[in-house]
């Protein structure tokens, strides 16, 4: 039976500093970016890294900044009960709706 051909592993070499650089192919399977953080460990004789994200992978977006302004805006609101609703229906969001463009087309 033949063995599966296993691909060399990619070696890096450490610098001074003690600073290496991650080969692209594991940067790009991975998706790695700048300041990504990185657990180490020891296993044996290996060095074992593991990726650790602040945010789930594709949630990225609920922390930019102008997202965040726009959450913040939207708690204000509530605050101050700049709010319409619930609704029962479509039928009543809509005409609520168009009674509000109605009322800011008269304030212009």
């Amino acid at each position: 039976m033949a063995m599966p051909e296993q691909k060399a592993m990619p070696l890096v070499t450490i610098r001074r500093g003690f600073q290496l650089t991650i080969p692209g192919e594991i940067r790009e399977k991975l998706q790695l970016s700048e300041g990504d953080r990185l657990e180490m460990r020891v296993e044996d004789e290996k060095i074992v890294m593991r990726l650790i994200r602040a945010t789930p992978r594709g949630q990225d977006w609920y922390w930019a900044p102008e997202w965040q302004a726009k959450e913040r805006e939207a708690d204000e609101d509530l605050e101050q009960g700049r709010i319409v609703g619930p609704f029962g229906s479509a039928e009543e969001m809509r005409a609520c709706l168009d009674k509000l463009s109605d009322s800011d087309d008269s304030n212009r």
